[in-house]
């Protein structure tokens, strides 16, 4: 399932809501360009996020966020922390266009390097457990983070990032 939306598009459906692929399109439509958008900016995220990196990441405050909630587009955690179905997440990231995508992808990346490097660097060894297990729950994001920065050859953000990645994994 997570390698297309596509097959579930059925040439013969005799209605456009007989297709998840028609539903997900009814869904889109009733958006507003704002969520559209919105939607479209979290499918960055591997797994699950929180409000900050919701902002920070991916540039969606948190009325818009609430919105998504309620439609059911996103779904909140008992902790907290949002997450979107793999399928809805496919469909969101097809309506982001290539540029848009690439800089949301940039901007995550900054956002999660970013707080692993301020919350690891000039702290006491001792002062970084606490920080380390909050950043745990974000170790997908910080590993895509990561991946995306070396594939996009960031070499400034690389090289800030070592050190306090290092910390971070050991």
């Amino acid at each position: 399932l997570e390698a297309s939306v596509g097959f579930l598009s059925l040439s013969d459906a005799r209605n456009q809501r007989e297709t998840l692929h028609g539903v997900f399109a009814g869904s889109w439509r009733m958006l507003s360009a704002e969520q559209q958008g919105a939607l479209g900016r979290l499918s960055v995220f591997v797994k699950f996020f929180d409000t900050a990196a919701a902002a920070g990441a991916a540039g969606v405050p948190v009325r818009t966020l609430f919105e998504l909630e309620r439609k059911g587009l996103i779904v909140r955690s008992s902790l907290g922390r949002f997450a979107m179905h793999v399928m809805v997440k496919e469909y969101a990231r097809g309506k982001l266009d290539a540029g848009e995508a690439a800089g949301v992808r940039r901007q995550h990346a900054h956002y999660f390097l970013g707080a692993l490097r301020a919350n690891m660097q000039g702290r006491a060894f001792e002062a970084r457990g606490a920080v380390l297990e909050q950043l745990r729950q974000d170790y997908v994001e910080v590993r895509a983070a990561w991946l995306h920065a070396v594939k996009s050859a960031e070499h400034a953000l690389i090289g800030d990032s070592i050190e306090p990645l290092c910390y971070f994994l050991y």
